[in-house]
């Protein structure tokens, strides 16, 4: 089961609430001018995060390079998924460039929202 489900990038984005508890996803955005609950204001480059606490990783629209995906990895549990949505202004990491990674590998899961593509951390 996922608990904690971690969003670098806009706080007031809906879309996982349709599928997760707004309680189990936690947003960081640098620009928030008003956080809820769950969002901190803080940069995902320098995630304040320890490692290995969340379960998953939601990426979408968030203009990440590569070395900034390894840092918000760093917060990823192993066994965690990565949920990636292609559904982005075009100059986020791609499928491909996140395979190359190591310990990252594509997965088989059914997700509700057909641009969703799932990875898992080794």
């Amino acid at each position: 089961r996922i608990h904690r489900i971690y969003y670098p990038g806009c706080f007031n984005d809906d879309v996982l609430e349709s599928v997760f508890r707004p309680e189990e996803i936690v947003y960081l955005d640098n620009d928030a001018e008003d956080p809820g609950k769950a969002a901190l204001i803080a940069d995902y480059r320098q995630a304040p995060f320890r490692d290995c606490v969340f379960d998953a990783l939601f990426l979408q629209d968030n203009h990440a390079e590569i070395g900034d995906v390894k840092e918000m990895l760093r917060t990823l549990k192993p066994g965690g998924i990565v949920i990636y949505s292609s559904n982005n202004c075009g100059s986020d990491v791609s499928i491909a460039d996140l395979l190359k990674l190591p310990g990252l590998g594509q997965v088989n899961l059914q997700f509700p929202h057909q641009d969703f593509t799932v990875l898992q951390k080794a």
